[in-house]
């Protein structure tokens, strides 16, 4: 989006580093730790994907905290593939229709969450989907989202 501006927030100040799949891919310079970052300081909040990442985060007491604040101050959220797991420890999904990958869905139901197998999901400013194969989908629907765009709820008729 234009103006938009990254921020790679972690729970150490050292560098990060991307994965795919399991494997160690690229890193990153790390702009702030959890602890140090605020909400109020950014308009979204994106939660990466994949089994390690969201696995890590959620045992984060920093990460949950940082991830339980943007749904307190009610700004977007998108979560995509496992990410999901993260939300469920920020005691965020009661309630809420969303999807993951469908290993979750177990887990999403016994949160307190309605879980639907569909390419993306939006409630209530969180935005969920499934896989790398529906990111074409998630993206959109990211766009959306930020930029303040209603995109269809689950059951919604397109």
């Amino acid at each position: 989006m234009p103006g938009a501006r990254q921020s790679w927030s972690v729970s150490s100040r050292t560098r990060c580093r991307r994965s795919t799949t399991l494997d160690k891919a690229d890193a990153f310079d790390v702009d702030q730790t959890f602890e140090d970052a605020a909400a109020s300081s950014f308009d979204a909040l994106v939660l990466p994907g994949g089994v390690a990442n969201p696995d890590s985060l959620r045992m984060n007491d920093g990460a949950v905290a940082f991830i339980r604040s943007f749904f307190d101050s009610g700004k977007p959220v998108a979560a995509i593939c496992h990410a999901p797991w993260t939300l469920i420890e920020a005691d965020v999904v009661r309630g809420k229709t969303l999807t993951s990958w469908p290993s979750l869905q177990t887990d999403l139901r016994n949160a307190g969450a309605e879980w639907v197998d569909q390419e993306v999901v939006e409630d209530s400013g969180l935005l969920t989907s499934r896989k790398p194969d529906d990111l074409p989908a998630f993206t959109a629907g990211l766009v959306k989202l930020f930029a303040g765009t209603r995109y269809p709820r689950a059951g919604d008729q397109v």
